[in-house]
């Protein structure tokens, strides 16, 4: 989660998509090799090792990333921005001199406390971010669930997992596009209802080893209920880091991520437990429950095209638009961020930094 916030900070509001989702493409190629290693190594002990131990080799790129200019801003570390930014014109190799200047209108909130309260009041805050923890509570449960009920689909569990997490990689390049063309809220809405309907058929159809035209059946209406699910779980990832302003932007998405864990926790239940009662029950579950969280998103703002706000009414009320204004001379560019809407009591602040 930590990752995609970030993502969402360092990019312009037409890249966001593509800058946070596309985390997701890395995921999936995981999933992909710890089954074809698992196939291999069947001991868990040995599979532990080689599936963490190789990779620490990437843990030092952490220190060559430069920190996120929204949270630079909003705590007005002045040094630390110019260094960021001295940074980021080096990798886009980017030579002259530019002089930027930024005026927000609103007023900085770094100074004020920040509980997980804040997302909660008013009523109107509170059913809002719960209709969108629901979604991650049903999403998650769907994206793990369809995983652990993949034995259930075709009775080859490497295969099918493979299949199934293989179907996330055309997620990823979906999900970027949907969210980028058509925005974040109607992908979401309409990708679980489906997924659902396609679950919820799964259920209904008898599994059958001997009839080759049921297997191959669920097994397709099974990886495109997890690609469904997979393109959910990634919009999710980046419309909630976008819903939220700055300085609650890691805490409140944190609160989403840990009802997607109580998912996740739920979905081994309701993958394997249930099935001892009915084979197609598991499936009936996810499925009923994916069209009524889909249903519960339509009272949440569409992000796409908007900037990143900085007040949380702004967030979950009406997203105020903001004017860009960029002046070119010769030798360097002037950024001007205003607001349309100008609070009475906040004060301009203007960072003038030359590079």
């Amino acid at each position: 989660m930590t990752m995609v916030v970030y993502a969402s900070e360092c990019v312009s509001e037409n890249n966001r998509a593509f800058g946070s989702i596309i985390i997701w493409l890395f995921y999936s190629l995981g999933a992909i090799l710890l089954a074809l290693k698992s196939m291999v190594l069947e001991d868990w002990r040995r599979l532990m090792v080689y599936s963490s131990l190789p990779y620490l080799v990437i843990v030092p790129v952490i220190w060559f990333l430069p920190e996120s200019i929204a949270w630079l801003f909003e705590k007005r570390d002045e040094k630390k921005i110019r260094e960021a930014l001295k940074i980021m014109l080096t990798i886009n190799r980017v030579k002259e001199k530019r002089h930027f200047t930024f005026n927000p209108s609103y007023k900085n909130s770094s100074n004020d406390e920040v509980s997980l309260m804040l997302i909660f009041k008013p009523l109107k805050i509170c059913m809002k971010t719960l209709s969108l923890a629901s979604g991650w509570v049903v999403t998650a449960m769907c994206f793990l669930g369809v995983s652990l009920a993949a034995q259930n689909l075709t009775g080859n569990l490497h295969r099918d997992f493979m299949l199934i997490n293989g179907s996330e990689i055309i997620a990823c390049f979906m999900a970027i596009y949907l969210s980028s063309r058509i925005g974040r809220k109607k992908p979401c809405m309409v990708c679980l209802m489906l997924c659902g309907i396609c679950l919820i058929v799964v259920g209904l159809l008898p599994n059958q080893e001997n009839q080759n035209i049921y297997i191959y059946l669920r097994l397709t209406l099974g990886i495109i209920g997890k690609l469904l699910a997979a393109i959910v779980y990634a919009i999710l990832y980046s419309w909630t880091a976008e819903l939220h302003p700055t300085f609650l932007r890691s805490c409140a998405s944190g609160f989403h991520q840990t009802a997607g864990s109580i998912g996740m926790m739920v979905a081994p239940w309701t993958a394997l437990w249930l099935h001892h009662y009915h084979i197609g029950l598991p499936f009936f579950a996810m499925g009923s429950l994916a069209i009524i969280a889909g249903c519960m998103l339509v009272n949440i703002n569409e992000t796409k095209g908007m900037k990143l706000s900085e007040d949380l009414n702004e967030c979950f009320d009406d997203l105020l638009k903001t004017e860009e204004t960029i002046n070119s001379n010769n030798d360097s560019t002037i950024l001007v961020i205003e607001s349309k809407e100008k609070a009475k009591e906040s004060q301009d602040i203007e960072l003038k930094l030359l590079l």
